[in-house]
């Protein structure tokens, strides 16, 4: 007998939540243990008893993958627990929730010759291995694994598991059947940019779970690209300036909020959307596209909301005024594209809201006009302005409003060019959570059957979480071009980035979703009519 160890936690200090991070749909430490487990062998995850790692814990229960917790910091002490029972002379592989390339076969082949040779430890990886940095896996003695918990007393012991044991001089490389020359590369994942080169790496095979390591690390002088441009995600900056959504009451601070905007041009996003009423969102891109070299991201604002009472003469000066706020604020000659943040104000006091901003357009301050809407009824409405370029729509896979409407826009889009931006899609955040404060804030008194469709949608389609299937099913409509998505910190919107680069649902999927979604009132869908202190 063997046991295979993977050690996992989800709170990674370089990149939190990553051991979730889906690779073919698959969250990695899942993968992992799919990998490790292909040819028989007994495989569960090593992890912690901090709440961090519930999730981490429900998701290997729903794949069928025993799991094992400990202390956060002590992980020698959650091996030593796994092997108590153990004979001293078991082999115990260890493997790491961040590796996903090693595989069965070549945990076979490892362990053969660990058996064979009669060794006490042996590793794949380090100088001299010839492999890529993360086709890692260790093998040891359970009664070593107890001594080394008995004995060692530093926290870099306690951590990193086999130390003492190496330090005691037991280490043998195995080398047998490594491809040569690729020590200087690495297959591990420690930050965005190594998740979307191993994603890509996989992405070329259908069976993620049951290609060879030989074959992936074969593929790596193919893809060892910079991360690439993320066209299909636009970065919600409504949180730059001000708190937004029901799960984030805290405005950002300016330098935070320029620190996830760097991060995001860093990692290939190319747009953000903001509005005159964003508190100070504007005036930070503003500074942000000053002080990057890469000041090129594409900035989508809207209007002024406007005061409904103002007397129609002032009108046409209070439009020109927040253009050129805006002009001002984001430092721009031309704004590329200029949004009515109320869809009323297309045909208010006679249109001439609209006709002040066809006039601004003609004298080169602004690029395109297009119109956020809230209903099918304002979509139906935008779509027949000729002159309307671009268009946000709320959508989420439990909003059934816009069928009828859909098939107004796909005739227009087959006509003429009209952008399509998603917004909303987690509805503001609502549906991530389990909250019946929240729900019932947004009209709903029984989330259960709701929160309850949302998971089982996620199960059935393959998804790693509710926020995966709401973008796999925002990106996946024929009809949208992008999803507008905000982010409370830096970690996650690099878990953002990593679900973009993933598949969008299949045409069944979406079938699925359409046909078996429970039925919310209208009030629930738009939160404007929510119940406050929602913003």
């Amino acid at each position: 007998m063997t046991q295979i160890i993977i050690q996992a936690r989800t709170s990674s200090r370089r990149l939190p939540g990553k051991v979730l991070l889906p690779i073919n749909g698959i969250p990695m430490a899942i993968l992992v243990a799919q990998r490790a487990a292909n040819t028989g062998r007994h495989v569960l995850i090593a992890t912690s008893d901090d709440p961090s790692d519930d999730l981490l814990c429900a998701c290997a229960a729903d794949y069928g993958i025993p799991t094992v917790r400990g202390s956060l910091e002590d992980v020698l002490g959650r091996f030593a627990r796994i092997v108590a029972d153990l004979s001293d002379d078991t082999p115990v592989v260890r493997l790491t929730a961040d590796n996903p390339v090693p595989d069965g076969a070549l945990i076979d082949e490892v362990v053969n010759h660990f058996v064979s040779e009669g060794l006490n430890y042996i590793r794949t990886n380090g100088e001299g291995s010839g492999l890529p940095h993360g086709v890692s896996l260790e093998v040891t003695r359970a009664g070593l694994l107890k001594q080394a918990a008995a004995s060692a007393r530093s926290s870099f012991d306690r951590e990193h598991v086999t130390a003492w044991i190496r330090s005691q001089g037991d280490d043998a490389l195995y080398t047998a059947h490594a491809p040569r020359n690729l020590d200087t590369r690495s297959v591990t994942v420690d930050t965005i940019s190594d998740y979307l080169k191993i994603a890509s790496l996989f992405r070329t095979f259908p069976d993620p779970a049951g290609v060879s390591w030989i074959d992936l690390v074969g593929l790596l002088g193919e893809t060892e690209t910079e991360p690439p441009a993320i066209p299909d995600l636009v970065l919600g900056g409504a949180q730059l300036g001000m708190a937004y959504g029901v799960t984030n009451d805290t405005a950002f601070s300016e330098s935070r909020s320029l620190e996830l905007l760097n991060c995001a041009v860093e990692n290939g996003l190319k747009c953000v959307d903001t509005a005159r009423d964003y508190g100070l969102s504007e005036q930070i891109i503003g500074r942000f596209r000053k002080g990057s070299a890469d000041n090129d991201i594409e900035v989508v604002t809207k209007l002024s909301a406007l005061d409904p009472s103002v007397a129609p003469e002032a009108i046409g000066p209070l439009v020109e005024n927040s253009v050129l706020r805006s002009i001002v604020n984001l430092g721009t000659e031309t704004l590329g594209t200029l949004l009515l943040h109320r869809a009323e104000h297309l045909d208010a006091h006679g249109g001439i809201v609209w006709k002040h901003l066809l006039k601004l357009k003609h004298g080169g301050q602004i690029a395109r006009l297009g119109v956020s809407v809230q209903n099918p009824d304002e979509l139906l409405k935008a779509l027949t302005f000729e002159d309307v370029e671009h268009l946000q729509i709320p959508a989420n896979p439990l909003d059934h409003r816009w069928e009828d409407a859909l098939g107004a826009l796909r005739a227009a889009r087959s006509l003429r060019t009209i952008t399509v931006h998603v917004r909303s899609s987690l509805l503001q955040g609502l549906l991530t959570t389990g909250d019946p404060t929240l729900w019932a804030r947004a009209h709903v008194s029984d989330a259960k059957p709701i929160v309850e469709w949302l998971g089982a949608m996620r199960k059935q389609t393959g998804r790693s979480s509710v926020a995966d299937l709401c973008f796999a099913w925002a990106r996946a409509q024929d009809w949208a071009d992008a999803v507008v998505v905000g982010s409370a910190s830096q970690s996650q919107l690099l878990e953002t980035i990593a679900l973009f680069n993933t598949s969008t649902l299949s045409d069944e999927q979406l079938r699925l979703i359409g046909d078996t979604r429970p039925v919310v009132p209208e009030q629930t869908l738009d939160p404007a009519k929510w119940k406050r202190p929602f913003e």
